[in-house]
């Protein structure tokens, strides 16, 4: 079932630390943060906006529907190396917590959590980066790209985290989506998408192709929570369609990987476009590692190991030089089965962290680099 469009909400205040706005972020900080009420969509004059460290609580809906432009973007940020979180756990139920009707925003390095719906909608959002953000703990999908108009917009070197719902059975909270809608030039880049209830990263009903390179999903569709009837949420590591009928699309991943997912690690979700899956890795997924079964995808230089099944496969899929199509591997190629240190916290300046997992001592072109 889609969610509602929403509705612009009158412009909220939330209680937390100080804020600095662009002039003052150039200066050295306060000596201790004072407690008011910050305005973050606040008026256009504001292009740079610094959260001070610690807990900001919104207490209703945050509608942001001020855009910048292409020579100057609007910046919501933490301050200096300060860690700003916004916790949204008094939102009304069944509200989205932050939603964005505007274009040419930089939101980076906010942590996001406990909203009881949706954490970040962005409808018919242009433009935005999204970068080294911690998305977690809430009831719906942790960042939500939707509707016609979705264009140009960059989610990078972020987490996404055991979201999970109970009104759907587990089903709804993904980790990261582009779902219901259009638009070019869409790109996901170093980001992991774990331990939510639904899918890692879902695409359904999202009409032109998504870019995805170098991002990770696990541990997807398990029930950590004791959700009453859950059904796994599909479970999968990268859902690359869905719908009623799914549209045809030519979405791209390339350098990702998909483990201990419930689900598969990545499939065409119904989506009969070409797709193209290169150099990736499936490993010990629930179903199969690689599931394209009625579309005419290109699979190139993908490593599938430990699956339930390593590829369902149809007739009209192009599978050339990925593991399936050789003999000889096994578990044993790899140089680590062991996930922690993928698993770990992130690097400096928001990579990935340095692992040894998946790598294999074979063909070091085949799978993902992990890196």
């Amino acid at each position: 079932m889609r969610p509602p469009p929403g509705r612009p909400d009158p412009l909220p205040r939330w209680r937390g630390p100080r804020s600095t706005s662009h002039r003052a972020a150039r200066t050295p900080a306060p000596a201790a943060p004072t407690a008011r009420t910050p305005r973050w969509a606040g008026p256009s004059r504001w292009y740079a906006r610094a959260l001070r460290g610690g807990t900001h609580r919104l207490t209703e809906p945050l509608v942001i529907t001020t855009s910048g432009t292409a020579q100057r973007r609007i910046t919501v940020s933490g301050y200096r190396d300060e860690r700003a979180v916004v916790d949204a756990s008094r939102v009304p139920a069944g509200e989205w917590a932050i939603t964005q009707r505007a274009s040419y925003w930089t939101v980076r390095g906010l942590e996001i959590r406990n909203a009881p719906d949706h954490a970040y909608v962005c409808v018919s959002c242009r433009h935005t980066v999204f970068s080294r953000l911690s998305v977690h703990d809430n009831g719906g999908i942790g960042l939500l790209l939707r509707d016609p108009g979705t264009v140009g917009n960059q989610v990078l070197d972020s987490d996404f985290h055991a979201n999970h719902d109970t009104s759907d059975d587990g089903g709804t909270a993904d980790g990261l989506a582009f779902k219901y809608g259009s638009g070019t030039g869409n790109l996901v880049r170093g980001c992991r998408m774990y331990h939510n209830s639904a899918d890692g990263l879902d695409l359904s009903e999202f009409t032109d192709p998504v870019s995805v390179e170098r991002s990770w999903a696990y541990g997807n569709g398990v029930d950590r929570w004791g959700i009453p009837g859950f059904t796994e949420g599909g479970g999968n590591g990268f859902k690359l369609g869905g719908g009623d009928p799914a549209p045809e699309v030519r979405h791209r991943v390339t350098r990702s990987a998909a483990w201990d997912n419930a689900g598969y690690g990545f499939t065409e979700a119904a989506n009969h476009g070409r797709l193209r899956i290169t150099n990736s890795t499936a490993y010990r997924n629930g179903k199969a590692g690689f599931a394209f079964v009625g579309s005419p995808s290109v699979l190139r230089h993908n490593l599938a190991l430990a699956n339930r099944d390593e590829t369902w496969l149809g007739g009209t899929v192009d599978d050339e030089d990925n593991s399936w199509n050789q003999r000889d591997w096994a578990t044993t190629t790899l140089r680590s089965g062991d996930p922690s240190s993928a698993e770990g916290p992130r690097g400096a300046g928001g990579a990935l962290p340095e692992t040894t997992f998946l790598l294999n001592r074979r063909d070091p072109a085949m799978g993902a680099d992990m890196r």
